[in-house]
C-alpha cells in the first residue's frame, strides 16, 4: 500500500509501566521501466520474406534488468519469438519474420512489482521484392520471356536476351559462327 503509516509500538511491564514509541514509514511506490525502440524505426518498410531485425533499450531504476520480463509484440502477428531478457547494458535483440500488413509493434517491460513501461512503432511489410527471371526454353542458360516472382521458378534463369529461345545454339553467350544466324544475339 503506498502512502504513510503510523507504527506504534507499546510496551507495560508487570508493574503497569508504560512506554510507547511511533514511527512514521512512507511507502512509495516504485518507478515503472523504461522502454525504447531504437530499430526498426517508424515508417521503416520490410518485405515477408526478410527476416526484420529488432533491437530495443531497457531500464529500470528500482530492479536489476535480469528481473525484468521483456515483451515482442505485434498487433497483427501477436507476441514475436523474440529474447526474453536483456543484456547487461539492456539491450534486447533479435530476427523474425513478419506477415504482411502495417504492423503496430510494441516493446514491453515489465518489473517483479507488476510495473510496466512500452514503447512502439509502426512498419510496413510488403508481400515481396519480387525477381525477374526469364523463361528458357532451350535450356542454353538464356531466357526471353520476363517472370517477375520472389523465388525462382522451375524453367526460368535470371539472365535474359535469348533472341532465339528454342535454338540452344543461339544466345548471348554463345560465339558467332558463319551461318546466316545471330548466334550471339547482337543484332547482326
Amino acid at each position: 500500500m503506498e502512502g504513510e503509516e503510523r507504527v506504534t509500538l507499546e510496551v507495560v511491564d508487570g508493574e503497569g509501566a508504560w512506554a510507547d514509541d511511533t514511527v512514521i514509514l512512507v511507502v512509495e511506490r516504485g518507478e515503472a521501466p523504461t522502454a525504447e525502440i531504437l530499430t526498426p524505426e517508424s515508417g521503416d518498410t520490410f518485405f515477408v520474406d526478410d527476416p526484420i531485425g529488432f533491437i530495443g533499450l531497457v531500464a529500470d531504476d528500482d530492479d536489476d534488468l535480469a528481473d525484468l520480463v521483456i515483451t515482442w509484440e505485434s498487433d497483427l502477428d501477436g507476441i514475436l519469438s523474440l529474447p526474453g531478457v536483456p543484456d547487461g547494458n539492456g539491450l534486447t535483440r533479435g530476427d523474425t519474420f513478419l506477415s504482411e500488413g502495417t504492423h503496430t509493434i510494441t516493446l514491453w517491460v515489465e518489473d517483479p512489482s507488476g510495473l510496466q513501461g512500452a514503447d512502439n512503432i509502426a512498419i510496413l511489410v510488403e508481400p515481396c521484392a519480387a525477381l525477374t527471371f526469364y523463361e528458357d526454353n532451350d535450356g542454353d542458360g538464356y531466357g526471353a520471356v520476363p517472370v517477375e516472382a520472389c523465388e525462382q521458378p522451375p524453367g526460368t534463369v535470371v539472365d535474359g536476351g535469348d533472341c532465339d529461345d528454342d535454338n540452344a545454339q543461339v544466345n548471348p553467350g554463345y560465339e558467332e559462327i558463319c551461318d546466316e544466324l545471330d548466334n550471339d544475339c547482337d543484332g547482326e
